[in-house]
């Protein structure tokens, strides 16, 4: 178990926005709860993305892999904890615990994160100091099922120009974005397990292809850029 005192909690009341049709909580709006907790508990760290700005850096989400254990709906109100979950190289792990009001667990996620400097795009090594806060590794909440690819043929696409509404503070499409893109393909009933490659960056004016395939309660996803074919991100679901 991790070290309490590096356990970051935040409650976060659902809203009528980050529901279905069905009226339950959204896979992108789940993943923006974490991506909220991941941000507070960094801030408190002393790591910030406002701090690694300051040294020409920023954090970049890697991957996330999801597991839904039951759906929460409107009303809800869910408690959100994360931690470091240790070092790979240069990655920095971090995962999540959601519950409920009763303290039920109802979601896990695992992520990977990168360093990267502001001016180049490309990946820095962690400082000392960050490293030393996060090399404890942890039991992971979630096993890693590799790395994913893009071996599936297309069942469907559709074309997304990248607008200023789309970029976060690091000028580039943010992670809930390319999910929701995702999750545009033919609705899959009851996600259950997500796993999401981020590979690349799309920016201001760039053209990405998303592209999808279901097989049986499976579905494949795929982002690349229009211009060049450069892939962004790899995604598959898995419904009940």
């Amino acid at each position: 178990m991790p070290n309490p005192r590096m356990i970051w909690r935040g409650e976060y009341p659902i809203r009528t926005d980050e529901v279905n049709r069905h009226g339950f909580l959204t896979l992108p709006s789940l993943a923006s709860y974490l991506q909220d907790a991941a941000a507070h508990h960094a801030c408190e760290m002393g790591f910030s993305v406002a701090d690694l700005q300051e040294q020409g850096l920023t954090w970049v989400l890697s991957r996330l892999h999801l597991r839904i254990e039951s759906q929460a709906s409107w009303g809800n109100r869910l408690q959100v904890e994360t931690w470091p979950a240790g070092l790979q190289g240069i990655i920095v792990l971090r995962d999540f615990r959601v519950a409920d009001s009763a303290n039920q667990t109802i979601a896990a996620g695992a992520s990977q994160w990168l360093i990267m400097r502001l001016d180049s795009r490309r990946p820095a090594r962690p400082s000392a100091s960050l490293r030393r806060l996060v090399r404890q590794r942890q039991a992971p909440v979630l096993e890693s099922g590799g790395s994913l690819e893009a071996d599936f043929e297309p069942q469907g696409s559709r074309r997304h120009t990248v607008q200023p509404c789309d970029l976060d503070f690091n000028q580039h499409v943010n992670h809930i974005r390319y999910l929701e893109w995702m999750l545009e393909s033919p609705e899959l009933t009851g996600t259950r397990e997500a796993e999401i490659d981020f590979r690349g960056e799309a920016l201001l004016g760039d053209i990405v292809v998303s592209r999808w395939a279901v097989e049986a309660d499976t579905r494949h996803h795929v982002l690349v850029r229009e211009s060049d074919s450069r892939l962004l991100a790899l995604a598959k679901s898995q419904g009940s």
